[in-house]
């Protein structure tokens, strides 16, 4: 008998963020697998396994994350940009080697690692910076410039996106990461343009709030969910499986312009999960209870919970 029909609730499993999955699930009845416990037991599985590790054995029934190779050409910024390029999506423009730049090209660039994430091995170059360089093999991405501002900083949107049996959700509430330093478009440093570690650290600097405190944000959500859409169109054949309980919970960095619009930075397929207390309680607990309602209507009561604690239907791949 799988676990969601007993009178006891359903039983999850979690080998990341687990501490958050327990707050999110437990009202719900949800109760937390033991490895004592028959593996067939756990309805809801979320399990990285990055580094070898070996995820429980689970029933047909159990709803579990997509096997990452269906998702990693999302998560890995060459192949996401290489498919949306193809696909005639080229804001921010990327290019793969220093031999596409023109040294004439008054213009920042974005040297990231294809894999990277984090804000780790990022570089801000110049166009000659960049022939000079003769950097390869890298994903090299235009700064934009016209962008929102939060008391003068620059900040990063995190959005998150579910897929699950062809259709495509987006989560109704976010979070912004606010930049220490004032906004310069013209800046090198990393605190003004992208580094967000050590925000656990009141004296960082930086600042994380949730995204209905940005102005215009009802305008915000909107331009996003239009542009989510398109661009997860593009990988419908990878994503678009119907019948099965596979899902994926997508974490996406966004910047969002003076005009409100937003241009996509990266996709997370196994985004971090644990933030502040403020963005834990008012966004990624109350995220996961939506997320499992979705997933199955049974675990959460989705039209008792305020608009912006729902996963919203965006289109069926």
């Amino acid at each position: 008998m799988s676990a969601s029909t007993d009178k006891q609730g359903f039983v999850f499993f979690s080998n990341r963020a687990s501490s958050q999955f327990a707050l999110a699930l437990e009202p719900l009845g949800g109760r937390v697998w033991q490895s004592q416990q028959s593996p067939g037991l756990i309805d809801l599985l979320y399990f990285d396994a990055y580094g070898g590790k070996q995820a429980p054995e689970i029933s047909k029934d159990c709803f579990s994350l997509m096997p990452r190779q269906r998702t990693a050409a999302l998560d890995n910024k060459a192949d996401m940009a290489r498919a949306l390029i193809a696909a005639g999506m080229d804001e921010p423009q990327v290019y793969f080697s220093f031999r596409a730049i023109d040294p004439e090209r008054n213009a920042l660039w974005y040297v990231k690692l294809p894999y990277a994430s984090g804000g780790r091995g990022i570089r801000i170059l110049s166009s000659q910076e960049l022939i000079d360089s003769e950097l390869e093999n890298v994903v090299i991405q235009q700064a934009i410039r016209d962008l929102l501002l939060v008391e003068r900083r620059k900040f990063t949107l995190r959005l998150y996106v579910l897929v699950n049996r062809g259709k495509l959700y987006l989560y109704e509430q976010g979070f912004a990461v606010v930049h220490a330093a004032d906004y310069d478009p013209d800046s090198r440093d990393p605190r003004v343009q992208f580094a967000h570690e050590g925000y656990m650290d009141p004296a960082s600097g930086l600042r994380l709030l949730p995204a209905s405190e940005l102005p215009q944000w009802d305008t915000i959500m909107q331009n996003s969910a239009q542009t989510l859409t398109e661009i997860f169109s593009v990988f419908r054949d990878r994503l678009k499986h119907e019948q099965d309980r596979h899902f994926c919970l997508f974490g996406l960095d966004l910047l969002v312009r003076s005009d409100y619009s937003v241009v996509l930075v990266e996709i997370n397929d196994r985004p971090n999960l644990v933030h502040t207390g403020q963005i834990n309680r008012g966004v990624n607990i109350p995220m996961l209870a939506a997320m499992a309602g979705t997933l199955n209507p049974s675990w959460q009561p989705v039209q008792q919970m305020p608009q912006d604690r729902q996963f919203r239907m965006l289109v069926s791949l």
